[in-house]
């Protein structure tokens, strides 16, 4: 309609010398679309006020604001699903908050975006938002989802093939045709967990003719190699201009590691030392404040880091069960890449290829250290016949001779990791 609007003025411009003003911009029709649609929901919230009303002296403003439960509910599905859509964003995020300041209406926003609170919070930036992080699935929700989609997968398969009727779609069928099933689910759910989209994809390979075990079992090979991919490749192979890698493969890897760990894999000695975990997380978490205390997590930008990968999937950010809305543990991403990571750590070669990079990276990091402590030292040199001073170059020489040792420790691991790259294929 834009388009044919656009085309009569361009014809009116050429017979009358100006635009008939048919065409607008569609920042413009946005805004209309929610303009009117703002109005709509006012006077749903306003239709079932009446004279004879206790309240009825009240002016429509006081009565939305004193009836909370007379307002109509928006909700905006897939906020922040699209990078290119900022400006639709920006703008519903700005109608949104219009409406909840003039008490018009609830709205709610559903997103797999973690970062949403900075975009609402240029429209509300006085308001504190409630969110709601919805879970996976329970095991057994998970089951009879799958039990459920595959009878009525069978049931229209039957009805396609039979001019009788096909038999009825429940659980039970599948049960009747197939006694191992449950028993298969229960393992292959046990692993793949209930995310819907692990589910809905167990379901198809279910229905093309793999067994559970099989099908899971290539889940968790692609998902494998979709970490390997977006996570752990070289940095100079990651040239999307429009989601730029903010953290490093270095610092995915040790996540991956302490992840596993947790999740009753072996216990694997990243060349750090250890962290401990003050706080009590729940199972199959590690503590996010212990990551911060890393080496490769001591950058000014780590949570940024930390943040970044939480939004691009490979990692959950758990806020403290107090409300203060302080992050305080990190589990997988999806519950299949508990299993993922285990698949990655078992490729011995592709573990000595990372902890390799991640030895160099803390040789770099030590060396970064020790180059500013000898930067200070030849300053102090021409300083002399001063105790503190001579105290400020004790305390330096230890620093040095400390970060030396750990690169010399480093160096040894070194060697172990390329002699397992040499013999690996």
């Amino acid at each position: 309609m834009n388009t044919i609007s656009s085309l009569a003025d361009l014809a009116a411009q050429g017979t009358i010398g100006t635009t008939a003003g048919f065409s607008q911009t569609m920042e413009l029709q946005l805004s209309k679309i929610l303009q009117n649609a703002g109005t709509a929901l006012r006077e749903i919230a306003l239709q079932g006020r009446d004279v004879s009303d206790k309240d009825a002296n009240l002016s429509d403003e006081e009565y939305l604001a004193a009836h909370p439960e007379k307002r109509p509910v928006v909700v905006i599905d897939n906020f922040l699903h699209s990078p290119e859509g900022t400006i639709i964003y920006d703008r519903l995020a700005s109608w949104a908050a219009l409406l909840v300041s003039a008490s018009v209406a609830h709205v709610v926003f559903l997103t797999n975006d973690a970062s949403f609170s900075k975009s609402l919070s240029k429209s509300l930036p006085d308001r504190v938002f409630r969110s709601v992080l919805l879970g996976d699935a329970s095991p057994q929700s998970a089951k009879a989802f799958v039990l459920n989609a595959l009878a009525e997968g069978r049931a229209e398969r039957q009805r396609s093939t039979s001019s009788s009727g096909g038999p009825s779609t429940s659980t039970e069928l599948a049960r009747k045709n197939d006694p191992l099933l449950e028993e298969e689910l229960d393992e292959s759910i046990a692993i793949l967990g209930g995310r819907l989209t692990d589910l809905e994809a167990l379901t198809t390979r279910i229905r093309s003719g793999e067994g559970p075990s099989l099908a899971v079992s290539q889940i968790v090979s692609a998902s494998a190699a979709e970490i390997n991919k977006l996570y752990l490749s070289p940095d100079d192979q990651h040239n999307d201009p429009k989601s730029p890698r903010k953290w490093s493969r270095e610092q995915a890897w040790y996540l991956i590691t302490l992840l596993d760990a947790a999740n009753g894999g072996p216990p694997h000695a990243p060349a750090n030392p250890s962290i401990s975990t003050p706080e009590d997380v729940e199972p199959g978490s590690i503590n996010y404040n212990s990551i911060l205390l890393h080496p490769l997590f001591k950058s000014p930008g780590a949570e940024e880091s930390l943040q970044s990968l939480a939004h691009s999937d490979l990692i959950t950010i758990l806020t403290h069960p107090s409300g203060s809305g302080r992050p305080y543990g990190i589990r997988p991403g999806r519950p299949v890449y508990k299993a993922a990571f285990r698949k990655l750590l078992e490729d011995e070669v592709l573990k000595a290829k990372m902890e390799l990079a991640v030895l160099n990276a803390l040789v770099k990091i030590e060396e970064g250290y020790m180059k500013k402590w000898e930067e200070e030292l030849a300053v102090l040199a021409a300083c002399t016949g001063s105790k503190d001073v001579g105290k400020r170059v004790d305390y330096l020489g230890k620093k040095i001779g400390g970060s030396q040792a750990r690169v010399d420790g480093y160096e040894k691991e070194m060697e172990v990791k390329k002699e397992v790259l040499k013999v690996g294929f």
